[in-house]
Protein backbone atom coordinates (compact mmCIF):
# COMPACT_ATOMS: atom_id res chain seq x y z
CA UNK A 1 0.00 0.00 0.00
CA UNK A 2 1.02 3.56 -0.56
CA UNK A 3 -0.05 6.96 0.72
CA UNK A 4 -0.41 10.36 -0.88
CA UNK A 5 1.64 13.24 0.49
CA UNK A 6 0.89 16.93 0.04
CA UNK A 7 4.13 18.74 -0.71
CA UNK A 8 5.00 22.41 -1.11
CA UNK A 9 8.06 23.68 -2.94
CA UNK A 10 10.14 26.66 -1.85
CA UNK A 11 8.55 28.69 -4.63
CA UNK A 12 5.09 28.05 -3.14
CA UNK A 13 3.79 25.46 -5.61
CA UNK A 14 1.99 22.52 -4.03
CA UNK A 15 0.56 19.20 -5.10
CA UNK A 16 0.01 15.56 -4.22
CA UNK A 17 2.62 12.86 -4.85
CA UNK A 18 2.88 9.18 -3.98
CA UNK A 19 4.71 8.93 -0.66
CA UNK A 20 6.96 6.13 -1.90
CA UNK A 21 8.29 8.56 -4.54
CA UNK A 22 9.28 11.23 -2.00
CA UNK A 23 12.91 11.47 -0.93
CA UNK A 24 13.66 13.44 2.22
CA UNK A 25 16.72 15.68 1.89
CA UNK A 26 18.01 15.12 5.42
CA UNK A 27 21.83 14.71 5.48
CA UNK A 28 23.17 11.16 5.24
CA UNK A 29 25.10 11.52 8.50
CA UNK A 30 21.69 11.63 10.24
CA UNK A 31 19.54 9.61 7.81
CA UNK A 32 21.70 6.52 8.42
CA UNK A 33 19.97 6.14 11.81
CA UNK A 34 16.48 5.58 10.32
CA UNK A 35 16.66 1.86 11.20
CA UNK A 36 14.59 0.86 8.17
CA UNK A 37 11.76 3.29 8.99
CA UNK A 38 10.51 5.93 6.57
CA UNK A 39 11.33 9.51 7.57
CA UNK A 40 8.02 11.35 7.29
CA UNK A 41 9.17 14.86 8.29
CA UNK A 42 12.27 16.60 9.57
CA UNK A 43 13.17 20.00 10.99
CA UNK A 44 16.23 21.89 12.16
CA UNK A 45 15.73 23.04 15.76
CA UNK A 46 18.86 25.18 15.76
CA UNK A 47 22.60 24.93 15.27
CA UNK A 48 25.63 24.10 17.37
CA UNK A 49 29.14 25.23 16.55
CA UNK A 50 31.96 22.69 16.64
CA UNK A 51 35.48 23.44 17.92
CA UNK A 52 36.51 23.84 14.27
CA UNK A 53 33.91 26.57 13.80
CA UNK A 54 31.65 24.39 11.64
CA UNK A 55 27.90 24.69 12.28
CA UNK A 56 25.88 21.50 12.76
CA UNK A 57 22.09 21.39 12.89
CA UNK A 58 20.10 19.88 15.75
CA UNK A 59 17.59 17.68 13.87
CA UNK A 60 14.08 16.58 14.76
CA UNK A 61 12.45 13.93 12.63
CA UNK A 62 9.33 11.79 12.62
CA UNK A 63 9.31 8.26 11.24
CA UNK A 64 6.83 5.58 10.28
CA UNK A 65 7.46 1.86 10.27
CA UNK A 66 5.20 1.33 7.26
CA UNK A 67 2.83 3.13 4.92
CA UNK A 68 -0.96 2.94 4.81
CA UNK A 69 -1.62 3.62 8.51
CA UNK A 70 -4.42 5.83 9.82
CA UNK A 71 -1.83 8.05 11.54
CA UNK A 72 1.14 9.97 10.14
CA UNK A 73 4.07 8.78 12.25
CA UNK A 74 4.86 6.24 14.98
CA UNK A 75 8.03 7.76 16.41
CA UNK A 76 10.01 10.97 16.73
CA UNK A 77 13.62 11.66 17.54
CA UNK A 78 16.04 14.53 18.12
CA UNK A 79 19.70 14.35 17.05
CA UNK A 80 22.46 16.57 18.40
CA UNK A 81 26.12 16.81 17.42
CA UNK A 82 28.50 15.15 19.89
CA UNK A 83 31.60 17.35 20.08
CA UNK A 84 33.89 14.67 21.52
CA UNK A 85 32.94 11.87 19.13
CA UNK A 86 32.38 14.10 16.05
CA UNK A 87 29.09 12.49 15.10
CA UNK A 88 25.33 12.83 15.52
CA UNK A 89 23.76 11.07 18.48
CA UNK A 90 20.21 10.69 19.73
CA UNK A 91 19.30 13.35 22.31
CA UNK A 92 15.68 12.26 22.65
CA UNK A 93 13.56 9.43 21.22
CA UNK A 94 9.92 8.45 21.52
CA UNK A 95 8.61 5.26 19.88
CA UNK A 96 5.31 3.40 19.61
CA UNK A 97 3.12 6.49 19.38
CA UNK A 98 0.26 7.43 17.07
CA UNK A 99 1.20 10.90 15.82
CA UNK A 100 -0.55 13.28 13.46
CA UNK A 101 0.66 16.21 11.37
CA UNK A 102 1.32 19.04 11.64
CA UNK A 103 4.49 18.87 13.71
CA UNK A 104 5.26 22.42 14.83
CA UNK A 105 8.92 23.41 15.13
CA UNK A 106 10.86 26.63 15.62
CA UNK A 107 14.24 27.54 17.10
CA UNK A 108 14.78 25.31 20.11
CA UNK A 109 11.15 24.16 20.46
CA UNK A 110 8.76 21.69 18.89
CA UNK A 111 5.39 20.07 19.52
CA UNK A 112 3.68 16.92 18.28
CA UNK A 113 0.00 15.93 18.26
CA UNK A 114 -0.43 12.40 19.66
CA UNK A 115 -3.30 10.03 20.31
CA UNK A 116 -3.39 8.69 23.88
CA UNK A 117 -4.40 5.13 24.80
CA UNK A 118 -7.92 6.30 25.70
CA UNK A 119 -8.37 7.83 22.21
CA UNK A 120 -8.05 11.48 23.26
CA UNK A 121 -5.64 13.78 21.48
CA UNK A 122 -2.89 15.84 23.10
CA UNK A 123 -0.18 18.17 21.79
CA UNK A 124 3.08 17.63 23.66
CA UNK A 125 5.48 20.57 23.70
CA UNK A 126 9.25 20.23 24.10
CA UNK A 127 12.20 22.61 24.37
CA UNK A 128 15.91 22.27 23.70
CA UNK A 129 17.98 22.91 26.84
CA UNK A 130 21.67 22.61 26.02
CA UNK A 131 22.05 19.10 24.64
CA UNK A 132 18.89 17.67 26.19
CA UNK A 133 15.17 17.90 25.46
CA UNK A 134 12.76 18.96 28.21
CA UNK A 135 8.99 18.57 28.30
CA UNK A 136 7.21 21.93 28.37
CA UNK A 137 3.64 20.77 28.89
CA UNK A 138 0.62 19.41 27.09
CA UNK A 139 -2.54 20.85 25.63
CA UNK A 140 -5.42 19.44 23.64
CA UNK A 141 -5.30 19.09 19.88
CA UNK A 142 -7.69 17.76 17.29
CA UNK A 143 -7.22 14.80 15.05
CA UNK A 144 -6.96 16.00 11.46
CA UNK A 145 -9.96 15.30 9.26
CA UNK A 146 -9.67 12.29 6.99
CA UNK A 147 -11.51 11.54 3.80
CA UNK A 148 -12.58 8.32 5.54
CA UNK A 149 -14.40 10.34 8.22
CA UNK A 150 -17.00 11.65 5.79
CA UNK A 151 -17.44 14.68 3.57
CA UNK A 152 -15.16 17.64 4.10
CA UNK A 153 -16.36 21.03 3.00
CA UNK A 154 -13.83 23.03 1.05
CA UNK A 155 -13.92 26.15 -1.04
CA UNK A 156 -12.42 25.58 -4.44
CA UNK A 157 -11.69 28.19 -7.06
CA UNK A 158 -12.96 27.05 -10.41
CA UNK A 159 -11.67 28.26 -13.71
CA UNK A 160 -13.85 27.57 -16.74
CA UNK A 161 -12.18 25.49 -19.43
CA UNK A 162 -12.26 26.28 -23.08
CA UNK A 163 -15.13 24.46 -24.78
CA UNK A 164 -12.78 22.42 -26.99
CA UNK A 165 -10.45 21.35 -24.17
CA UNK A 166 -11.17 17.77 -23.03
CA UNK A 167 -9.83 16.00 -19.99
CA UNK A 168 -9.41 12.33 -19.22
CA UNK A 169 -12.70 12.30 -17.30
CA UNK A 170 -14.57 13.81 -20.25
CA UNK A 171 -13.60 10.76 -22.31
CA UNK A 172 -14.05 8.10 -19.65
CA UNK A 173 -16.87 8.43 -17.17
CA UNK A 174 -16.90 6.47 -13.93
CA UNK A 175 -19.61 4.05 -15.09
CA UNK A 176 -17.59 3.31 -18.24
CA UNK A 177 -14.51 2.63 -16.13
CA UNK A 178 -16.47 0.28 -13.86
CA UNK A 179 -17.83 -1.61 -16.88
CA UNK A 180 -14.33 -2.00 -18.33
CA UNK A 181 -13.08 -3.22 -14.93
CA UNK A 182 -15.85 -5.85 -14.79
CA UNK A 183 -14.93 -7.05 -18.28
CA UNK A 184 -11.24 -7.29 -17.37
CA UNK A 185 -11.67 -9.01 -14.03
CA UNK A 186 -14.85 -10.97 -14.71
CA UNK A 187 -16.46 -9.56 -11.55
Amino acid sequence: RDDWTLIRTQSGQSGWVLTSRVYMGIPDEVAQYAEGHRITSYFSLGKTTTKDGEEKDVWLWTTSESLGRDYDFDGYRVFGWNMRRHRYETSFIQRRVRGFFPVLAKDGQFSVCLEKADGTMTRKRYGLSGYSIRGMGEEGCERPASFLDGPIEAKLETHPRAATEKTFLDNFRLDQLKERWRKLTGK
